[in-house]
């Protein structure tokens, strides 16, 4: 094996970035931080099985009510299917239906909405953008 200036360099190169990320966050202080964060014992999570859904979207009407929000279109308007909506300000959840790209004859529901979050992404405080649009996410001034 021929060792070249330029396989020297590298290798060199790789050492020192590896001692460098060693003492910048080593194991013990990252496990010590994972074991201080005292997390958010009064939230709640919330499973749903997607596969179940067949667009109903009475899951529309109950986020509705829990947020003190007006009620979404009549559940019998399918009109609501014909374009892709997104959580807002007007409506924390919504279903949208899709073709599914294995089975183009069937068709597929998919529910998205707010995740209420305690460290918002959506929210970029240095900038003073909010993104989330409902308003109710904790980091919001």
């Amino acid at each position: 094996m021929e060792v070249t200036r330029r396989k020297l360099l590298q290798g060199m190169g790789f050492l020192a970035g590896a001692i460098v990320l060693r003492n910048l966050a080593g194991p013990e202080q990252a496990l010590a931080a994972v074991e201080d964060f005292p997390g958010y014992p009064e939230r709640f999570g919330m499973l749903t099985d997607t596969t179940m859904c067949v667009g109903c979207r009475w899951c529309e009407v109950a986020c509705a009510q829990a947020n003190s929000m007006p009620p979404p279109a009549a559940l019998s308007d399918k009109s609501v299917f014909n374009k892709m909506r997104r959580p807002s300000a007007e409506a924390l959840t919504v279903v949208n239906r899709y073709t599914d790209p294995a089975d183009t004859k069937r068709t597929v529901f998919r529910k998205m909405q707010c995740m209420h979050c305690n460290e918002p992404a959506c929210v970029l405080q240095r900038a003073r953008l909010r993104l989330c649009l409902p308003g109710g996410c904790a980091g919001e001034d």
